[in-house]
């Protein structure tokens, strides 16, 4: 056979395949589901990053809060405080020792340890 009866029943085959009604529910289900489980995928990817995340801040102001309680406390000193941050970081802790923490509510300047 030559290239061009290949040609010619590969359009009868199609045009069959487009002009068919019978049974054509399961082709496009076959051919839709691809798309929506992408969607269900980016869906559950995008939940389990936006849970890495929350759980992360909850940690961040947690430590937060507890040095501050810490600080105004007197418990640790800025000093030891720079210190800890020194070890714990892959740069040099900061030259100053005054850290700024600045206050939400009704305290407009912030508060200098």
């Amino acid at each position: 056979m030559s290239g061009a009866s290949y040609r010619k029943q590969l359009r009868g085959i199609t045009t069959r395949f487009i002009t068919a009604d019978e049974g054509n529910i399961a082709v496009i289900f076959a051919i839709a589901l691809v798309p929506l489980l992408g969607f269900v995928g980016a869906a559950v990817d995008y939940t389990r990053a936006n849970a890495a995340r929350s759980s992360m801040q909850a940690a961040l102001d947690s430590t937060a809060l507890m040095v501050s309680k810490d600080l105004t406390q007197g418990i640790i000193t800025t000093s030891d405080l720079l210190r800890l941050l020194g070890k714990g970081a892959t740069h040099p802790a900061p030259q100053s020792e005054r850290i700024i923490l600045r206050k939400r509510g009704p305290r407009k300047r912030p508060m200098q340890v």
